[in-house]
């Protein structure tokens, strides 16, 4: 209720009329309406409600992908971020004939923001700031969700993206061991862009120009100048630090490296006014828990907050 609250300025996502939210119930796959009915039966909650903020939060963030490293380092940022940080939960899914799969999200999210599946696919959602308004389609974080359950790799998930329109214009990244893309759907129709010749993939909440970021998009062109000054492969230190280039100031709920080859996730959550991205970080070991082990054997490593890079607003 508090994230519908907040997010009136974009009734598109709210659903706000009926004969829309009508329409994207309808597109919404059976078995993620059965689930969103099953937690309403079971908490209380309202399903409506529930449905809308399963289609609300595609986030205003930043990531980069190192194709070389199968490395995504990535900000989520959105409000309220003193409230969602804190409220944040890593979710281990296994339903049975489909791929198993990890998600940075919240309570009552059954859609995926942020993700990685047993295969080491990752894909994380990014406002597309000038998409234009969609028609009623299946909520995008829904198409992540089975991006990640029934696919092994990028090109199997950029197929997924294409076979039918969603109710969005914002952007997947999806990144594996071998590569990764982003990818979303236009009013013509849908887009993939694909990394640069040295292996990078820069994204943002602006207009893309072919596989990188335009010249004026401060966030994305930061993360640019910092690939740029790399005098060596990155290592889990810089991935960790990237994320205080770009991390947009009031918003920044989380920060995270998800990588592909060892299925790992480093996390960082918002305290108070102190940014995710600023703050201490937790690392987890996916691996196991993804493979089967029981969530209550997982191994969190707390790391202290990374010295920043110079922020994009100096």
């Amino acid at each position: 209720t508090d994230l519908l609250a907040v997010m009136r300025w974009t009734p598109q996502e709210v659903l706000a009329g009926k004969e829309r939210r009508a329409a994207v119930l309808a597109a919404t796959r059976a078995s993620d309406r059965a689930e969103l009915d099953a937690f309403a039966a079971v908490t209380g909650a309202d399903r409506d409600a529930l449905l809308r903020a399963n289609a609300t939060i595609e986030t205003m963030c930043s990531a980069v992908a190192h194709v070389p490293s199968a490395t995504v380092a990535r900000n989520m940022d959105f409000f309220p971020a003193d409230a969602l940080g804190p409220a944040t939960m890593v979710q281990v899914v296994r339903e049975p004939g489909r791929r198993s799969y990890a998600a940075v999200g919240w309570p009552a999210m059954a859609g995926v923001i942020s993700g990685i599946n047993d295969a080491g696919l990752s894909a994380c959602i990014l406002l597309n700031w000038k998409g234009g308004d969609p028609a009623p389609g299946e909520p995008l974080a829904f198409r992540v969700r089975a991006i990640l359950q029934d696919c092994a790799d990028v090109e199997a998930g950029i197929a997924t993206m294409r076979a039918a329109p969603v109710g969005s214009r914002h952007y997947v990244l999806l990144a594996d061991a071998r590569t990764a893309a982003v990818a979303w759907w236009a009013p013509d129709g849908p887009h993939v862009d694909r990394p640069s010749a040295d292996g990078w993939l820069v994204a943002s909440n602006w207009i893309r120009d072919g596989s990188g970021p335009r010249a004026d998009d401060e966030r994305g062109c930061s993360l640019v100048a910092a690939c740029a000054a790399l005098s060596a492969v990155p290592d889990a230190a810089w991935f960790r630090r990237v994320l205080s280039a770009s991390y947009m100031t009031g918003l920044n709920a989380q920060a995270m490296v998800l990588s592909s080859r060892d299925r790992r996730l480093e996390l960082a959550l918002a305290e108070g006014m102190t940014p995710a991205a600023l703050n201490s970080w937790r690392v987890v070991e996916l691996g196991p828990l993804l493979d089967g082990v029981g969530v209550d054997k997982a191994a969190v490593v707390r790391l202290p907050a990374e010295s920043p890079m110079l922020h994009y607003t100096r």
